[in-house]
């Protein structure tokens, strides 16, 4: 993986999706992120942690993906924050992008169907895009990377949409 993404020129290396049952095991996780991201840091690469909903599941009153960057050096391991997953959570976006200024080099902005909490083209749903956008820049985000798990119409169709809406948000 660290060859890879050398020769590509990608400085990121993300866990895209991770899951425990308790607080220690998710604890133990977090130990093994600063590892790998000690590994990745010495030659040059940094780990990011990518979330979806089930992280804002809680121990003790905490959401586990704080519990995650609490316990992570925040020069080892940055957040890759899914806009989509911490509103399906019910947690403001913008706020959470925020509150880990200037520790999110890559923001997902994706948007939400309100009927049926699918995938929609960003500026097509219910997700305040916007305000995500003026949070990330303000949080020093690197990257504002468009994600739709799901397309009702081609691919293409879909970023070209996304793209006239972002352009439409400046």
């Amino acid at each position: 993986v660290i060859e890879y993404n050398l020769a590509i020129g990608n400085p990121f290396v993300m866990c895209p999706w991770d899951n425990y049952g308790s607080r220690e095991e998710w604890l133990n996780a977090a130990k093994l992120y600063n590892s790998i991201g000690k590994k990745l840091k010495q030659r040059g690469l940094q780990f990011l942690y990518h979330n979806h909903a089930h992280e804002f599941g809680k121990f003790d009153g905490e959401y586990i993906l704080d519990l995650i960057y609490r316990e992570t050096d925040p020069q080892l391991v940055k957040a890759e924050i899914d806009t989509y997953w911490v509103h399906y959570a019910g947690v403001d976006p913008a706020g959470y992008v925020a509150k880990y200024g200037g520790r999110c080099p890559i923001v997902h902005l994706k948007d939400m169907n309100a009927e049926d909490k699918s995938t929609v083209e960003v500026g097509e749903g219910i997700i305040d895009i916007k305000s995500i956008i003026e949070a990330s820049v303000k949080a020093g985000a690197e990257w504002l990377v468009v994600e739709q798990d799901s397309c009702a119409r081609p691919s293409l169709e879909s970023v070209k949409i996304s793209l006239e809406n972002l352009k439409k948000m400046r």
